[in-house]
C-alpha cells in the first residue's frame, strides 16, 4: 500500500510512460533497443514543461507536488 500512495504521487504522465515502456521491453529484441527506447522516452518526458515546473517548485518549496498531467 505505501508503494501505491508513492507512485499515486507522481507525475501521471511519467508512471504511464514508464509503464508502456516495460510492456514494451518484453517485446523489444534486444537490451541497446530497450536502452534506445528509455532513452528516448525521457528525453520526451524532460520535455513537459508543465511537469517540469511543478517538480522543480515542489522541491523548492519543499511542497509534495500536484500534477495536472493527464
Amino acid at each position: 500500500m505505501l508503494q501505491a500512495r508513492r507512485i499515486v504521487g507522481l507525475s501521471p504522465m511519467g508512471v504511464r510512460m514508464t509503464k508502456e515502456g516495460m510492456w514494451s521491453a518484453l517485446e523489444i529484441p534486444g537490451l541497446q533497443a530497450a536502452i534506445n527506447l528509455e532513452n528516448r522516452t525521457q528525453v520526451m518526458l524532460l520535455q513537459t514543461a508543465r511537469t517540469n515546473h511543478e517538480a522543480r517548485d515542489a522541491f523548492l518549496t519543499e511542497l509534495a507536488p500536484r500534477f495536472r498531467d493527464g
